[in-house]
């Protein structure tokens, strides 16, 4: 799963699944490596089936030399949205992450057994933008690869991002998805921040964190 745009000169994003505060750039790369041995609360909903599978999920702190994995992943997710051939050329041409948005965000690589098979990206939100406001923290990006989804691996990585905010005093999370995302993010909270304007382009979404 996964989406994401460009707004107000940055890009923003979105991803996948169902449930589970410093805001600086240092802040955001000095995170922990954290493993699932065990089922947790965020984990409970899931069927037994898939507790095995997400049990054997690692989600480690990505760096640059991961850019081509990262890209690939984005690019197999967004390419199977079925959206027209110009929309398809013109978004990923926007969404593809680079060096710099590598080091200045917090991007997370999911793998199974060494596989890599999902990322997320986050950083604190433009306060000014839709959504946003003081606190919030932009899940600019969070894809799975399409033959891996529905598998708890994108409930597995926002569960994750959720983590992080809440260790971080951040008090709520803001995000920009694709109509493909928006079942995803409202199982797990997520409302959106103003009436649907078009199906074809990504819509805001927020939650607040307790």
């Amino acid at each position: 799963f996964g989406l994401q745009t460009r707004l107000c000169g940055q890009r923003e994003v979105a991803g996948l699944t169902p449930p589970g505060r410093g805001h600086d750039c240092a802040s955001l790369a000095a995170t922990r490596t954290f493993a699932v041995r065990a089922p947790g609360p965020a984990q409970q909903w899931l069927p037994a089936r898939l507790r095995k599978i997400v049990n054997a999920l690692l989600v480690t702190d990505a760096s640059v030399s991961d850019l081509d994995t990262i890209n690939g992943i984005l690019e197999a997710a967004v390419g199977s949205w079925g959206l027209p051939a110009r929309v398809l050329r013109l978004s990923l041409s926007s969404l593809r992450y680079d060096p710099m948005d590598l080091r200045t965000m917090r991007a997370r690589l999911c793998t199974d057994h060494g596989i890599p098979v999902g990322f997320s990206c986050v950083e604190p939100a433009d306060p000014g933008a839709i959504s946003a406001g003081r606190g919030s923290l932009m899940v600019h990006g969070l894809y799975v690869l399409p033959p891996q989804q529905h598998k708890g691996i994108g409930s597995r990585l926002l569960a994750d991002v959720v983590a992080f905010a809440r260790e971080q005093a951040y008090t709520r999370l803001t995000t920009r998805a694709w109509r493909e995302a928006y079942g995803f993010f409202a199982a797990h909270g997520f409302n959106p921040d103003e009436p649907e304007a078009s199906s074809l382009w990504p819509r805001p979404l927020w939650r607040a964190l307790d």
